[in-house]
């Protein structure tokens, strides 16, 4: 996830204002699932859900959602979600050529 968006989630009003709460209710594999305080129930996938679950265990499982940047945010912990289609995630390729110290190629991101 890039910093921008994060930051922008939380310092912009009309950014933070497309955002919304709830609560983690389940985590099995790169599923996570997330109930808003409204009972709207959404599914998301992310690759390190661990990482999520983690974020869970020692925060609590209330999250801010933000649909605009697929961002879910467990208190000061951010991370880039994308909404659950039924398949599996796979890596992400970015060309890294315009970055000097990348050497060119091909980096991988997840979600």
């Amino acid at each position: 996830m890039h910093w921008i968006q994060a930051l922008h989630t939380a310092n912009k009003p009309k950014v933070y204002a497309k955002s919304w709460r709830g609560f983690i209710t389940d985590i099995a594999g790169e599923v996570v699932t997330v109930v808003a305080w409204t009972g709207r129930r959404v599914r998301f996938r992310n690759h390190h859900s661990d990482r999520i679950a983690a974020a869970v265990a020692r925060c609590g499982s209330r999250v801010l959602v933000n649909d605009q940047y697929a961002i879910l945010r467990v208190q000061g912990w951010c991370f880039s979600v994308a909404v659950d289609d039924g398949q599996p995630l796979r890596g992400c390729s970015s060309s890294t050529a315009a970055n000097p110290r990348s050497g060119g190629g091909t980096a991988y991101r997840i979600h």
